[in-house]
């Protein structure tokens, strides 16, 4: 077994600060954080082609030194939200608890949270179409993928593009590493030294999200569902948070995992069954598969847990899922609902282990949703609503002092949403003790705040990790059951935990 890999290196918040106000005397701001529009201009010597250049549109300083970018006024830091209504599952409201909270403690950095979320008043309610509208007027963004096939990492579904290169500091290429000074990058052609933003794609995409033709990335995103719009986001280095992924997806530049990845979620799943007697060594773990990159990536954690734990895997496509598998003692489903309920109901009568993306018991049939309260469990980022898991019980009060309409709108993902928003809090945090509020700060953050408490609802979460390994931010997780008398549906059953050896799991 490999050994736990090295925490990075961080540099003290004072030398931070100092090298982004020598910055600052000097001119010098990060394409991230520049709202201007192209204009033509020069050829590039490098490729002989027309490219955009722009005047430089300095980032604001507050009074007391603090540098600021989009999405951050004197009174407000904005964030969006994108999340597909028909997956939100109480994700949006968990955020907005989050923004309550804070604001209702005196806000972060002098002030409050804004929160632009899909479907709101004067924004669309479909992903790609609200960050065309709020995508490059906000600090950054929340984003709830639509299912499981929509992994950021690859915006047609397919296999992962490898993670691009990025400097010691974890940043996106192109940004400027604390103390040390500009750098370009040949992948993206961006060079913050230059006078105006570059386009940081082939397709000629600025930083600020406009391409050299004036549209924004995101006008193509429609076809390619999220996974097309997180690309998106990625190619224009807006700072984003998920509540969770396919591994394939964790790098510079690319949306943060903040909870745990699929595979993690897979792991920690099936030591559950192993410590509670219904799996043991030599017995054999189905998996239900839709070739979903989700789905390949609970696969890969599933085969590494089973080779650790002396079990054999069988996988099996989304189509047999009610054909009879008499060799399996457990199944775990990464698939969409439907499939789930045809395993619950058709397939073996043995424990189904799936994710919150599989879990929709209103749209079951009765003997699906019987079957899911004797043998379902889910396994999720953060426990349940209505755990009595610390940190859960602290989000359930304070949903129930806001009055009745909080807490029974919960749902399945609404720790999820707090635990995201609360991660974005600590960035914000960090980045206003560094004295940049800007995405390029927020970016630095990430790499420099360190872990979250153990006891927080992710668990000791890293997002350094995440940004400059390519490795998960935690290994813990949580595993629910079906209860149909749990105020969203779920009990859970362990509220945090990590399986023995994970951390020489490799993904």
């Amino acid at each position: 077994m490999s050994s736990r890999a090295r925490r990075p290196r961080r540099r003290p918040a004072v030398l931070v600060a100092g090298a982004l106000l020598a910055a600052l005397a000097a001119g010098c701001t990060s394409v991230l954080d520049r709202p201007a529009l192209p204009t033509p201009g020069a050829a590039d010597a490098r490729t002989a082609a027309t490219t955009a250049t722009t005047s430089v549109s300095i980032t604001p300083v507050t009074p007391d030194g603090l540098l600021t970018g989009p999405g951050v006024t004197d009174s407000t830091i904005d964030l969006g939200v994108l999340a597909d209504p028909g997956r939100d599952a109480g994700f949006t409201d968990g955020i907005r608890l989050w923004q309550r909270a804070v604001n209702g403690s005196g806000g972060l950095c002098g002030r409050s949270i804004g929160i632009r979320a899909a479907g709101d008043d004067g924004i669309p309610a479909d992903p790609a179409a609200a960050y065309r509208t709020v995508g490059t007027s906000v600090l950054g963004l929340v984003l709830l993928k639509a299912g499981p096939d929509a992994d950021p990492a690859s915006a047609s579904g397919t296999d992962a593009a490898p993670a691009p290169t990025s400097g010691p500091s974890g940043l996106p290429p192109g940004s400027t590493v604390p103390g040390a000074g500009p750098a370009s990058d040949a992948t993206t052609g961006s060079d913050p030294g230059a006078t105006g933003p570059a386009p940081t794609g082939t397709d000629g995409t600025m930083a600020d999200g406009t391409r050299t033709d004036g549209t924004t990335a995101a006008d193509g995103a429609d076809a390619g569902g999220t996974g097309a719009l997180a690309a998106s986001i990625a190619a224009d280095q807006i700072p984003t948070l998920m509540p969770t992924g396919s591994s394939a997806q964790l790098g510079p530049t690319r949306p943060i995992v903040v909870g745990a990845t699929a595979d993690i979620l897979a792991i920690n799943g099936l030591q559950y069954l192993l410590r509670s007697g219904a799996l043991a060594a030599g017995d054999t773990v189905g998996v239900l598969s839709d070739g979903s990159a989700t789905a390949q990536n609970v696969e890969q954690g599933a085969r590494w847990w089973a080779r650790e734990n002396g079990l054999d895997l069988q996988v099996r496509t989304a189509e047999d899922a009610a054909a009879d598998w008499p060799a399996v003692r457990a199944v775990v489903a990464p698939v969409t609902p439907p499939p789930v309920a045809g395993v619950l109901t058709g397939g073996p009568a043995v424990p189904v282990l799936t994710l919150a993306d599989g879990f929709d018991p209103g749209s079951w049939p009765a003997d699906a949703v019987t079957a899911a309260g004797q043998r379902l469990f889910v396994a999720t980022p953060a426990p349940a609503f209505g755990s009595d898991y610390p940190a859960a019980v602290t989000v359930s009060s304070l949903a129930a002092a806001i009055g009745p309409e909080a807490a029974g709108t919960a749902g399945v993902r609404t720790l999820d949403g707090y635990a995201t928003g609360a991660a974005w809090g600590r960035l914000i945090a960090q980045a206003c003790a560094e004295r940049s509020l800007t995405r390029t700060g927020i970016w630095t953050a990430a790499a420099t705040v360190g872990p979250a408490p153990a006891t927080s609802l992710f668990g000791p979460a890293d997002l350094a990790l995440a940004v400059q390994s390519a490795l998960p931010s935690t290994r813990s997780s949580s595993v629910s059951r079906a209860d149909p008398t749990a105020p969203t549906g779920l009990r859970s059953v362990i509220a945090l935990d990590e399986a023995p050896g994970i951390e020489d799991y490799r993904p």
